[in-house]
């Protein structure tokens, strides 16, 4: 069992792999740790984490499900209280690794990984700057209906100093650093 942390997620795996399986599945891994038993993760994520065991009878019960390979752990904020979400990630298909959709050398890329659609936008300069988004469901409902298009149009924004659509994504915590 791994637990997985990636730049805004954290998931808890029913299967454990080496982080170089992790990284070839998700593009923004950042790092796992092993836990032997549900005892010892329990323990972790209570220190670590600040959950109940309340909260671990809710991650075990997600778990416990034969089509889930893992769970999501979303913290409490604002009143709201901890919650799981099933995932479907199956380690070493080629379906989990990112794949590349459409790309314009030196300008943009479109890579769709299990969480989601990504857009590289390649700004230059000596730091060779990039900005990168992952595009929300209208981005991706609209990429769908209108094609390569969109995408082009979408990166010629955020290309731009003072692109509306890069700001919508910080606002949106989509913006991935």
């Amino acid at each position: 069992m791994d637990l997985v942390i990636t730049g805004d997620k954290i998931f808890i795996s029913k299967k454990s792999s080496d982080s170089k399986s992790w990284k070839e599945i998700l593009f923004f891994y950042k790092s796992s740790r092993t836990f032997n038993s549900n005892l010892e993760l329990e323990e972790y994520l209570q220190i670590n984490y600040n959950l109940s065991s309340l909260d671990f009878e809710k991650i075990n019960k997600g778990l416990s499900d034969n089509t889930t390979h893992a769970v999501e752990l979303i913290f409490s904020t604002d009143g709201i209280p901890f919650q799981i979400r099933e995932l479907n990630i199956n380690i070493g298909s080629s379906e989990s690794k990112p794949q590349r959709i459409c790309e314009e050398e030196w300008f943009y890329t479109l890579d769709k990984a299990v969480d989601g659609f990504f857009l590289f936008v390649y700004l230059g300069g000596i730091c060779e700057q990039i900005r990168i988004i992952k595009l929300s469901d209208s981005q991706v409902e609209a990429f769908q209906n209108i094609g390569k298009s969109f995408v082009k149009e979408l990166a010629a924004d955020i290309w731009k100093q003072d692109s509306q659509v890069f700001k919508e994504a910080i606002r949106e915590n989509r913006r991935v650093v």
